[in-house]
C-alpha cells in the first residue's frame, strides 16, 4: 500500500512525475507513443497516439473518475490507431482501477488494461540508441541540417522507431540526427522535442534486439525444438524478450528483474512460471518455454 500511495502521489505532483508513458494495452505494445498527464488540480490531459485529449479527473480509492468528459481532437487516425484510441477512451471514462506495476501503474477497466511509466523514468533520448516520434499529429519533418530554415528531407510518422546518431543543443531547440530503419538509407535531423527514447517493448516489437539466441521450446502435444529469441533490454537486468515459435505464433515476454509477463501482441497471456537452472520454466495453454535470464542482463 505503501508504494502504491507513493506513485498515486507521483501522478498528481506537476513538480514530480505528471506524465506518463502508456506503454501497453492489454500486453501489446502502443502505437504512436501515447502519453497520460494529471495535474495536481485534476487537469488531464494527453495524447492517444493519434489525437490530443483533455478532461478532468481524480485518483480516489484507487480508481481514476472523470469529472468532466473526454474531448479530443478530430484528426483521422489509420485503423490500429482508431482502435487503440477507442481502447483508451473507454478505460478512462470507465472509473479504471490504479494499482502499482513495478516502477509504473496498471490501469484496468472496460476490458482494457494499460501499463504507464512515469516519464521521469524514461531513457534520456541522448542517450536512447532508438527514438520514436512522439507528440506530433501526423508526421515529424526529417530536415537536413538541424534548423527549421533547412530543407525537409523526409516525414516520419507517429510511431516511428529510428536509430539516434546522436543530439545537439542549437539556440532554437534540440535536434536529434536520425536515421530509418529500413533499405532506404534515409537520415536527417529531427527536433527532439517530437521524439522519445524507444522502450525495450516496443524495441522489440519492431526487432531492434541487444542479443538473440536459442531456447527449448515445445507447443502442446509437439516434440521439443529450439526456437529463436530475441532481448531488447531495459534497466537494470530487465527488458522484453521476443520467441518465435513454430507455426509462425510469436510471444513477447516481458521482464522487470523480478517478474515476467507475457503477451501474444495483442492480449496477455496467462502463464505458470517456475524457477529452473539459470532461468525460467514458463507454460501455457499453447507452449512451454525454457526460458534463460542472463540474455535481460547481458550475459
Amino acid at each position: 500500500m505503501h508504494r502504491l500511495a507513493t506513485l498515486l502521489a507521483l501522478i498528481a505532483t506537476p513538480a514530480s512525475a505528471a506524465s506518463w508513458d502508456i506503454t501497453a494495452l492489454n500486453g501489446a505494445p502502443t502505437e504512436g507513443a501515447p502519453v497520460l498527464t494529471l495535474e495536481e488540480d485534476g487537469a488531464l490531459s494527453g495524447h492517444t497516439g493519434c489525437n490530443r485529449l483533455s478532461g478532468h479527473g481524480q485518483i480516489e480509492d484507487g480508481r481514476l473518475t472523470l469529472t468532466l468528459p473526454l474531448a479530443t481532437t478530430r484528426v483521422a487516425c489509420p485503423a490500429s490507431l482508431s482502435q487503440q484510441e477507442a481502447r483508451l477512451r473507454d478505460l478512462l471514462g470507465s472509473g479504471a482501477r490504479v494499482e502499482s506495476e513495478g516502477d509504473g501503474l496498471r490501469l484496468t477497466g472496460a476490458g482494457v488494461t494499460a501499463l504507464l511509466i512515469p516519464q521521469e523514468r524514461a531513457p534520456d533520448i541522448r542517450d536512447a540508441a532508438y527514438v520514436i516520434v512522439s507528440g506530433v499529429d501526423a508526421t515529424l519533418n526529417i530536415r537536413s541540417e538541424p534548423s527549421t530554415a533547412s530543407g525537409v528531407r523526409a516525414r516520419a510518422s507517429l510511431g516511428r522507431v529510428m536509430k539516434n546518431d546522436g543530439c545537439e543543443e542549437r539556440p532554437d531547440r534540440a535536434w536529434c540526427r536520425v536515421r530509418f530503419i529500413d533499405n532506404s538509407g534515409t537520415d536527417g535531423w529531427a527536433a527532439a522535442e517530437y521524439l522519445a527514447a524507444a522502450t525495450a517493448m516496443r524495441r522489440a516489437a519492431a526487432e531492434l534486439f541487444d542479443e538473440i539466441g536459442r531456447l527449448d521450446c515445445q507447443l502442446s502435444g509437439g516434440a521439443v525444438e529450439r526456437c529463436d529469441f530475441g532481448v531488447s533490454r531495459e534497466g537494470r537486468g530487465g527488458g522484453t524478450m521476443l520467441v518465435y515459435l513454430p507455426e509462425d505464433r510469436h510471444l513477447l515476454l516481458s521482464y522487470d528483474g523480478t517478474e515476467l509477463a507475457l503477451s501474444d501482441g495483442e492480449t496477455d497471456v496467462p502463464a505458470q512460471i517456475a524457477p529452473i537452472n539459470e532461468g525460467l520454466s514458463v507454460v501455457t495453454d499453447t507452449a512451454t518455454l525454457s526460458v534463460p535470464l542472463s540474455p535481460f542482463a547481458g550475459g
